[in-house]
């Protein structure tokens, strides 16, 4: 199963409201952090498979060559 983006924006977005609806100052600040890193997790992603996708267009490996086998 591949992972897409939006399922991280999702996780953010439901930590995000989590966060907005809980009084504990302390449990608030961890779901605003972990909104923060599935959002940036979402981000990474999209920057991976941005790089990847004009390889894969080219027909060229998507990995690096191991050197030596």
């Amino acid at each position: 199963m591949l992972v897409k983006a939006e399922e991280y924006r999702a996780k953010a977005s439901e930590c995000a409201e989590l966060a907005a609806n809980t009084m504990d100052p302390a449990s608030k600040r961890i779901l605003e952090e972990t909104a923060e890193h599935w959002a940036e997790l979402a981000a990474g992603l999209e920057k991976y498979e941005a790089r990847l996708k004009p390889r894969i267009a080219a027909g060229r490996p998507t990995s690096p060559r191991i050197r030596g086998v």
